[in-house]
């Protein structure tokens, strides 16, 4: 392994370990996890409202901002949505 991808696997993993403390024991594989995450990420920095309040504030008051948990929590709720549709399509073409 180069280790130049060391860094990168290492923060990976600590990654999933801090979705698995919150996610419990879900029955997932790692890849599904990480994508999640990144994912949830990419959504939520690419809100304006937070975008603007990165780039006028200090890290920690963007962190404790009450908009970004508001924002995380709704796209959490769009994932989990959309997932839900895709699911129900899903299960409808293996039984057509």
């Amino acid at each position: 392994m180069s280790s130049q991808a060391e860094p990168w696997l290492a923060a990976r993993s600590e990654v999933i370990a801090k979705v698995k403390k919150y996610v419990g024991d879900l029955p997932a594989d790692d890849r599904y996890l990480v994508n999640l995450v990144i994912g949830l990420r990419d959504e939520i920095a690419a809100d304006p409202g937070l975008k603007l309040q990165a780039q006028n504030n200090a890290e920690a008051d963007v962190n404790a901002a009450s908009n970004l948990r508001l924002v995380a929590e709704d796209a959490i709720w769009r994932r989990r949505l959309g997932y839900g549709g895709v699911l129900r399509w899903g299960s409808a073409v293996v039984w057509r």
